[in-house]
């Protein structure tokens, strides 16, 4: 008897210890229970938002870093924890009993379970001595207030209009888009009292996701269901142009994020009537070749993403090329002529020089030829002139050659010359004939020369004379003669000074140059006669020979 006694005792002992040893655990279970809910409420004061199960099951020390900031890792465990997070995103009642979890149940929303934020949440657990699960709400309950229904429309590459029904009630509505379907890459949020807004400076053909969430009272509600858009494929960067030769044009564009190819459209037309379309070009930039020489060509390109294609760029023209002349060169030919050679261009069919005397070619007169070379003559002596050339094929002429220059050769005219004689009645006097190039005629191939007769004292004299008495003279230059009388009043008594001068004739003969661009003629003159009884001073004569310049 007093054994059985004493086994009801021991039984007795044993399930109350046992009882004791779980309440203590229900008493840990509520204790953590509580602090998580807790901060849960923290995360929602600075977030506007509870966090989804999926951000705080995970590894301890990433939730304690990036989402419930500074929890005890410990309060994420229960008593009978089977690992060292016990958070569980299912309810309790899907669990087995036996499991040990603090199930955290969301508001329910898509966002929320898909692993994006929540509007509220409930913190369930299961009581081990009652067998009762137990449960902790959110302090923000939206479950009686309505959520708006979202839709998006897409403007452009950059821009989507978001607008939501209106919520009865409702202060203000939080708006939220993120390029993840659970919110977990960048959300951004807005606040407004509008039932539409704009979002703008947004990545080209990207899809969106957009949820729009009422508040009444202060209180924000559930999220809506989320809408998605996907932005258009931009527009690729400004379009330019490269002419590589006379059948290839380079295009060169801005490159367009995330394109998965590009299409390139050419045309001899520019509303692109019957163009040639180049597909699934990998870069941004294309080669065309085998293109017509001297032929204008029109471009244009977009990107594609996805098979979705964008808008076409700006267009650009350029016509294909001739290259410039090489090997250009100018050589002084003349005093009007400069010749001018350069190497042949293939696609060529004729060549345009341009000449100036000015290196900008502000002013410039043209050549045209078939040839490799060309004189350019009528040009003007001892000047400097610049050639540039370029070829052409019909109306279209390609690039300009380097720029050379060469100077025509200098003229200098004759320096005078003269001769002398003393006269036969008076040694103080001398006839003087001279002569002096002042001009010439390049295209004529002549040369104007001055020549003047008169008389000059060597020393003194004096001279006693019937002024009204007249002799004749005479000059020859190269060949033309010229004559005639005059008389002297200009030396009387002993009133000469040695140099002075008294004229008797002048004029000027043209004289035309040798085939050989040069000209030696003689010249001559005389004044009075043999006999001293027609004048005081008797009769002066002489002669020479004088050469004009070289003009060609």
């Amino acid at each position: 008897m007093a054994i059985s006694i004493i086994g009801i005792i021991f039984a007795f002992s044993a399930v109350s210890f046992v009882n004791i040893q779980a309440g203590s655990r229900d008493s840990e279970r509520s204790s953590k229970a509580s602090v998580l809910a807790e901060y849960l409420e923290k995360y929602h004061e600075q977030n506007g938002e509870y966090p989804s199960c999926n951000d705080i099951s995970g590894d301890p020390d990433t939730v304690q870093e990036s989402v419930l900031l500074g929890i005890d890792t410990d309060v994420l465990t229960t008593p009978k924890a089977q690992d060292n997070n016990s958070v569980a995103c299912d309810e309790l009642s899907e669990f087995d009993g036996a499991d040990d979890v603090f199930a955290y149940v969301g508001d329910g929303s898509g966002a929320c379970a898909a692993g994006g934020t929540c509007s509220e949440f409930t913190i369930q657990y299961l009581e081990e001595r009652s067998g009762t699960i137990r449960t902790i709400e959110s302090r923000n309950r939206v479950a009686s207030i309505e959520a708006p229904t979202v839709t998006n429309e897409v403007i452009s590459s950059s821009q989507i209009s978001v607008s939501w029904s209106t919520v009865l009630g409702s202060s203000s509505y939080t708006m939220s888009y993120d390029t993840s379907e659970t919110f977990t890459d960048s959300p951004q949020s807005s606040s407004t009292s509008n039932t539409s807004t704009e979002l703008t400076s947004l990545s080209g053909a990207t899809t969106y996701y957009v949820r729009v969430a009422a508040v009444v009272d202060g209180q924000q509600g559930p999220w809506s269901s989320t809408a998605t858009a996907t932005t258009g494929v931009p527009e690729v960067g400004s379009l330019s142009l490269t002419v590589d030769s006379g059948t290839q044009i380079t295009a060169n564009w801005g490159a367009v994020s995330g394109a998965s190819s590009y299409t390139l459209d050419r045309s001899t037309s520019s509303d692109f009537s019957s163009p040639t379309t180049v597909n699934d070009i990998a870069t941004n930039s294309y080669a065309s070749s085998g293109l017509e020489t001297g032929e204008r060509y029109y471009f244009r390109v977009r990107a594609v993403v996805n098979s979705t294609f964008g808008d076409w760029s700006n267009t650009a023209n350029e016509t294909t090329a001739i290259s410039a002349p090489s090997g250009v060169s100018a050589t002084m030919s003349s005093t009007i002529a400069i010749n001018v050679s350069w190497n042949s261009i293939s696609a060529a069919s004729g060549y345009i020089v341009d000449y100036s005397t000015s290196s900008s070619f502000s002013s410039h007169s043209t050549i045209t030829t078939s040839s490799t070379s060309t004189t350019v003559s009528g040009l003007s002596d001892g000047t400097k002139y610049y050639f540039r050339v370029r070829g052409n094929i019909g109306s279209y002429e390609g690039p300009n050659s380097n720029t050379v220059n060469a100077t025509t050769k200098s003229v200098s005219l004759s320096s005078s010359k003269y001769c002398s004689d003393t006269y036969s009645g008076r040694d103080a006097f001398q006839i003087r004939v001279r002569v002096n190039e002042v001009s010439y005629n390049l295209s004529n191939n002549t040369s104007n020369v001055s020549w003047s007769i008169y008389r000059r004292a060597i020393k003194n004299g004096w001279a006693s004379y019937d002024e009204t008495k007249t002799w004749p003279w005479g000059v020859n230059i190269g060949g033309q003669t010229s004559s005639g009388s005059s008389n002297s009043d200009r030396w009387r008594g002993d009133a000469s000074s040695i140099g002075d001068t008294e004229s008797i004739a002048s004029g000027t003969k043209t004289i035309s140059h040798d085939s050989n661009g040069s000209k030696t003629i003689s010249f001559s003159g005389y004044d009075g006669t043999s006999s001293n009884s027609s004048n005081i001073f008797g009769r002066a004569s002489c002669s020479s020979s004088y050469t004009l310049s070289d003009l060609r």
